[in-house]
């Protein structure tokens, strides 16, 4: 895509861009960073004692109901981002957005029993699990509610 397209798509002049982006790279690393900054509030307000007493049969937790509505709101972007062609540093992004938050809830658990395998390698599969999910939901067209 072209300069002029892009301007012209975005219904701004040049200008008006250059003001808040130096380049059409700032504008795709300002709109990762912000999409990692709302997962990072979905996963923060989940209750870890909810998560491991969940019974999921009944409902999904509210945390995870509300990251894919937002993800479905911002459809597009996602679907770009995190399809077969999108960055893969964004998709590494996310998984350690995942990680590092998960690490945080399970240390919240008063939990003595330690993990069958090493942590590192349980949250490497816990991440690349749900984000095959969310990548499988948007390339079937988000058929299923979130």
């Amino acid at each position: 895509m072209d300069k002029s397209t892009l301007y012209k798509n975005a219904d701004i002049n040049r200008g008006t861009f250059y003001l808040h982006y130096q380049d059409k790279y700032d504008l795709l690393e300002k709109s990762e960073n912000e999409v990692i900054q709302e997962v990072k509030e979905f996963i923060k307000k989940a209750n870890p004692n909810e998560i491991v007493s969940a019974n999921l049969k009944e409902q999904p937790l509210p945390f995870i109901i509300t990251l894919f509505e937002y993800i479905q709101e911002n459809a597009r972007f996602m679907q770009v981002m995190l399809g077969p062609k999108g960055n893969p540093g964004f998709h590494l992004k996310i998984k350690e957005v995942m990680k590092t938050n998960m690490l945080e809830k399970l240390e919240l658990i008063d939990n003595k029993t330690p993990p069958l395998v090493p942590l590192e390698h349980l949250m490497s599969y816990v991440t690349s699990a749900h984000l095959g999910v969310i990548q499988h939901w948007l390339e079937q067209g988000m058929k299923q509610s979130p």
